[in-house]
């Protein structure tokens, strides 16, 4: 029998890709927009005092991140294994929740505003930037809603099948954040509040344009909020969770480093630094969406508890990943001075600071890729508990404890060096965590799955194999029987588990592989509690042989009289379609 592969897996995670880097990405491009307009037409100060507001939109986007990833997390999960109703009663759940939290935090910023800006850094020698990072923080909060909404949807839409409308979304919010922010610098003369609400305008464009999506009659989500799933708001908040965690970290280790940077050469320092956070948002964007599609395809994957999958899915997106954000780092790395002439003019002191802020950091991205690759996959495999530490000591610990001895002895540069070599902890520790789970030196991928014993059905209970041609389906089917048969199945019950792979396979190679595509067929038979669940996945063209069924009853009942016959001696047909692929599970 022909061995299950990787393709399926890779397609889905290529397909994926593009549309989490967007989609990481739509909570920062505001700011990526505002730093570049505030860096070269408001001056230092407010460069600063942008800098010094980012912790706490990095803690807004780290709210809408627990919605968003404990969603599509738990979504997936259940498309995963057919419960599609609760997946789109999640959906809304997370909906709910986010608009009442985003409108929460806006009557605490409106009401705390000044304490909210001197704890951030707006205080001492710094408090005469206070009234810039006062108007700056109200005038983000508005946006707030769009923000969070924005990030929650964008994984909907690959779920969904509508990747192309995320991309349109990033497209609208950029366009419209660009021109609001050069009508304020040389129209309106807003200063910093002006540019908060230029960017809080693009965050509703590119919601509207998300909500179109709800218009299409084929789209499997709708809002509805009769359909709240309450009783999972516990569990989506604490799958969400360590995205939250990540980025609190992540804030607080820029509180701490502004600190620091302002004690060892002043605002230049944390100006520079501001850019610095910005190529992360941008170039940093890689590394998380490699991380959000190991977190998407997780949640399908551990929904059908498929160990094989699950290992296929780790492989892929280290192969894939690690190497595309080593390229990218590559680009950032020789092209820093450039990149942070964007922000700031290479006449002034901020201009090499940032320079060397920006390659230090280049050189940690591929090492933080494989370590992003882990948080995620352990959270979208529901190891909440590593994966809350593993971010804890990825984002803050390793990095702030080399800080501040570097930074001793090697002054600014020694902050920046703290983040390459902080990485380089966190692999480490990645090792001794494996050493620790499977009690011994870990040597190959399967001592990093961190998965419990229980997690899928013993391998003598399974077989998994791919094709892609009919003498390999014939196979599929001949193998199938004869497990069905090993485990003392009927003779009766195995003929119709070998029909029912046999026909639903020609069936996707006759209509689905004439399109001159490369494709595959990936086969899942399982035997658990004597019964048999069959899933069988394609990338073709979307087909759902249910609804085939109900068109076409009144026509010929000879006519693909094999989609009908599965229909009829099956227990239970489902099909999903997600991530552009066909998912149909068959129980006999």
């Amino acid at each position: 029998m022909e061995r299950k592969n990787d393709y399926i897996i890779g397609k889905m995670f290529k397909g994926s890709l593009m549309v989490m880097i967007l989609s990481t990405i739509t909570a920062t491009v505001g700011m990526l927009v505002d730093g570049i307009v505030i860096g070269n037409f408001l001056g230092v100060d407010s460069m600063a005092a942008y800098g010094i507001v980012s912790p706490a939109f990095i803690v807004t986007a780290a709210i809408g991140g627990i919605f968003s990833s404990g969603c599509q997390t738990l979504c997936a999960s259940r498309m995963g294994n057919g419960r599609m109703k609760e997946a789109n009663g999640i959906f809304n759940l997370t909906c709910m929740i986010g608009m009442l939290v985003s409108v929460l935090l806006i009557v605490l910023v409106v009401l705390f505003v000044n304490p909210i800006g001197a704890v951030l850094g707006a205080s001492g020698e710094a408090s005469n930037l206070l009234p810039m990072v006062r108007g700056y923080l109200i005038g983000l909060a508005i946006g707030f809603p769009g923000m969070i909404l924005c990030s929650c949807l964008q994984p909907i839409m690959q779920l969904d099948g509508e990747k192309g409308r995320a991309f349109m979304s990033v497209v609208v919010m950029t366009v419209v954040n660009i021109a609001g922010d050069f009508l304020n610098a040389f129209v309106f003369h807003g200063g910093m509040f002006g540019m908060a609400i230029a960017t809080t305008i693009s965050y509703y464009a590119g919601l509207a344009v998300l909500f179109l999506h709800f218009t299409r009659k084929e789209s499997f989500y709708t809002i509805n909020l009769k359909d709240i799933e309450w009783k999972e708001s516990g569990n989506m908040i604490a799958t969400g969770l360590p995205t939250a965690v990540n980025r609190t970290c992540n804030t607080l280790r820029t509180l701490i480093l502004n600190r620091l940077l302002l004690q060892i050469a002043g605002s230049a320092a944390v100006a520079a630094f501001s850019v610095q956070a910005n190529m992360n948002n941008l170039f940093g964007s890689i590394a998380s969406g490699v991380g959000m599609s190991t977190l998407l395809i997780a949640g399908v994957v551990v929904g059908e508890r498929d160990r094989t999958s699950t290992k296929g899915l780790l492989r892929t997106s280290l192969k894939i990943g690690v190497p595309l954000v080593f390229a990218s780092a590559a680009v950032l790395f020789i092209g820093a001075p450039l990149f942070v002439r964007m922000y700031v003019s290479d006449q002034t002191q901020t201009y090499q600071i940032a320079v060397n802020a920006v390659r230090f950091f280049a050189v940690s991205m591929p090492i933080n890729a494989v370590n992003q690759v882990f948080v995620n996959y352990l959270q979208g495999t529901r190891n909440l508990l590593l994966a809350n530490l593993t971010c804890v000591l990825n984002e803050l610990v390793f990095i702030v404890l080399c800080a501040f001895p570097l930074s001793g002895m090697a002054g600014v540069n020694g902050v920046w060096t703290a983040f390459p070599v902080g990485k380089v902890l966190m692999l480490l520790a990645l090792v001794i965590m494996a050493a620790i789970a499977c009690r011994r030196m870990p040597h190959s991928l399967d001592d990093f799955l961190f998965l419990p014993k229980d997690y899928d059905v013993p391998k003598e209970d399974v077989i998994e194999t791919s094709a892609n041609s009919l003498e390999q389906i014939l196979r599929m089917s001949d193998e199938a029987k004869k497990f069905c048969r090993s485990k003392g199945i009927s003779d009766e019950k195995s003929y119709y588990v070998a029909l029912c792979i046999e026909e639903m396979a020609r069936n996707i190679l006759d209509f689905g592989f004439n399109d001159q595509k490369k494709h595959s067929i990936d086969l899942r038979l399982v035997y658990k509690d004597e019964g048999l669940t069959i899933r069988i996945r394609d990338d073709c063209k979307a087909f759902d042989p249910k609804k085939w069924i109900e068109i076409h009853q009144p026509e010929d009942p000879m006519k693909n009289i094999g989609i009908r016959m599965v229909s009829e001696i099956t227990e239970e047909l489902n099909y999903i379609n997600t991530m552009d692929t066909n998912n149909l599970i068959i129980r006999v």
